[in-house]
């Protein structure tokens, strides 16, 4: 009877214990239920709260920028006959005759927004690359600096004349909005970057095709040095200036660039159409030049905005398409100066003028 009884007690305890167990599993249940409701509710506040503090001041950024272009511009029926360009006809700036108006204008859109801020972003761009190979080249050639430091600064001489002509073009387009007189005079020093650049360009390409021929790298250096500054002076001329003189800038510019077909052939007729086609820096001179010469066909034209007026007003008009194909001329170009800098293209081309040339005399 005791056995009974104490069996019967065992099986209730154990009973209640399954029951406690059943009870506390529904409690935590509710429970863990209830803290993942609450975590869920606080990220929904937390992504409210991002929301007011983030992203809702972005669309009134946005709002503003839009508001601010339409308060700001106008139609090219309302611009001066100066500051117009040919089928584009909306989306020019007012005169502000203020710098500090003009230099606001780069936060909100206008048909000049493309142009300021490619070449603005190439000035910075530039300035990376310069500090990365510096200290890139200071740590590979530790026990040889000495012999690439000029090698060094005829690349750091080119990538100093990438960013002042970026930065030139981008004062230039912020700022000729301001009045006639004060947009020409930028336009000038828009045209001295365009040279300096040309310049830089040449200079290299005549430090590496002439390494071996020194009194030919300073004939050529004098020759572009003496069209450079010719050009400059025509540059700074009141009808070069005329902002309608388009087609005299596109003639004088590309004249200067043909004059580079000169040395080319000289080097063509020293090492030979095989070095040429296997030289680094000459493939991507020329793969430049494509870019270059395709950039100023756009600009003379004016494509695509003569076929299509008013449809390329704010992006991808003629010399928003020519700001880009400079940038990535300029960016080819210097990307194959650093590639022959750290490859040691002089001794390649030294071992080939060696061992294909010598005793080869000029």
């Amino acid at each position: 009877m005791i056995k009974g009884d104490f069996k019967d007690k065992l099986i209730n305890v154990i009973a209640s214990i399954i029951a406690i167990i059943f009870i506390l599993e529904q409690l935590g249940k509710k429970v863990i239920r209830n803290a993942l409701l609450e975590q869920l509710y606080s990220r929904k506040s937390i992504i409210l709260i991002k929301f007011k503090s983030v992203y809702r001041p972005l669309i009134s950024s946005y709002n503003l920028l839009v508001d601010s272009s339409e308060k700001n511009t106008e139609k090219a029926s309302d611009t001066p006959v100066w500051q117009c360009e040919p089928f584009i006809l909306s989306g020019y700036r007012k005169q502000t005759f203020s710098y500090t108006k003009c230099f606001k204008s780069i936060f909100y859109l206008h048909n000049e927004s493309v142009n300021i801020l490619s070449h603005l972003f190439g000035v910075f761009l530039f300035l990376y690359m310069f500090s990365r190979d510096y200290y890139t080249a200071k740590e590979t050639f530790v026990y040889s600096w000495h012999s690439k430091r000029n090698e060094f600064i005829i690349i750091s001489f080119y990538n100093a004349s990438a960013v002042f002509c970026m930065l030139f073009s981008s004062i230039y387009h912020t700022f000729n909005c301001h009045s006639k007189d004060h947009s020409t005079c930028w336009l000038k020093i828009d045209f001295i970057g365009i040279l300096v650049l040309i310049f830089g360009t040449f200079l290299t390409g005549i430090y590496y095709g002439f390494y071996y021929f020194k009194w030919l790298f300073i004939f050529y250096t004098s020759l572009i040095s003496i069209i450079s500054i010719a050009a400059l002076i025509v540059s700074v001329s009141e009808k070069f200036s005329n902002p309608h003189g388009r087609a005299l800038r596109a003639k004088v510019f590309s004249g200067i660039a043909i004059s580079g077909i000169l040395p080319l052939l000289n080097i063509h007729y020293i090492y030979g159409i095989d070095m040429i086609l296997r030289s680094i820096i000459l493939q991507y001179l020329f793969y430049s030049l494509i870019l270059y010469g395709i950039g100023v066909v756009i600009y003379a034209n004016r494509f695509p905005e003569r076929f299509w007026p008013g449809k390329f007003d704010l992006f991808m008009g003629s010399h928003q398409l020519f700001h880009i194909s400079v940038l990535l001329a300029a960016y080819t170009y210097y990307h194959a100066l650093s590639y022959a800098f750290f490859n040691d293209y002089i001794l390649t081309l030294g071992y080939y003028y060696n061992t294909h040339l010598y005793p080869y005399t000029i």
